[in-house]
């Protein structure tokens, strides 16, 4: 296999997932948020679930950016499952599940999955629904930002 092949395969995965998480990141900075990142929180069943981003204000929200190319039916099911036990432990947490429709293909059974089990799964770029679930959080959130993965307790 060539350099430019492994180069090719490897380049649109990670621009992507950049950008989704640009675009997340750029919300949270509109809001003057800090978000913490890749937390680990503790459901029912799977005592360690890692979120991409967390906020703890008034009422907490958790934020999954996709990053599996092509179907994601079967990492659907997976996150449909660790949504509903955070759900069970954590009730009050808003769930939120992004992706990029370019690069993820989400069939109806992925859109089933996620519309049940999260507050909002839809594309990265509808800011507008994200900015509405963050008003629904709090009007004053405020979270911090990590480096460092840490168990986040509620």
């Amino acid at each position: 296999m060539s350099i430019a092949h492994l180069a090719y395969l490897h380049e649109p995965a990670a621009q992507t997932l950049n950008i989704a998480r640009q675009t997340v990141e750029k919300v949270f900075r509109e809001r003057q948020i800090e978000a913490k990142t890749n937390q680990i929180l503790s459901g029912k069943v799977e005592k360690r679930i890692r979120v991409d981003y967390l906020a703890t204000p008034y009422r907490s929200v958790a934020v999954q950016v996709l990053g599996r190319c092509g179907a994601v039916t079967g990492y659907m099911k997976q996150w449909g499952f660790r949504w509903r036990d955070l759900h069970d432990t954590h009730p009050r947490l808003l769930r939120v599940m992004l992706y990029d429709p370019a690069v993820q293909d989400i069939d109806s059974t992925a859109s089933a999955i996620g519309e049940a089990v999260c507050d909002y799964c839809g594309p990265y770029d509808n800011v507008t629904r994200l900015h509405d679930l963050l008003d629904a959080a709090s009007p004053s959130l405020t979270i911090t930002r990590c480096r460092k993965s840490t168990t986040a307790s509620f």
